[in-house]
């Protein structure tokens, strides 16, 4: 779509613009482009502070490495989750 080019065009220049990679998950999302966004996550985990939001940020990242066939990649991300947050479930 014209608004994911266009939220794709500005992280080029601003790739730490955290709303913006928020905003772009969420459209990736809805159009069903899983690679994308497994991605865009990966960044926007790299970028957060927050221990509770990374947990949140690498269990997606778990889900979406699963959907693909990736086991290794989701076992890993599920254990970080866990280890970000020691309560996270």
């Amino acid at each position: 779509s014209e608004a994911i080019g266009l939220l794709v065009a500005l992280l080029s220049d601003a790739p730490s613009h955290v709303p913006s990679l928020q905003l772009l998950a969420r459209l990736l999302a809805k159009a069903g482009r899983k690679r994308e966004l497994l991605k865009v996550t990966e960044q926007e985990c790299k970028l957060t502070d927050s221990p509770m939001r990374k947990a949140r940020l690498l269990h997606r990242i778990g889900e979406l490495a699963e959907e693909q066939g990736d086991a290794a990649k989701a076992r890993a991300s599920f254990e970080a989750a866990v280890e970000a947050v020691d309560d996270y479930q």
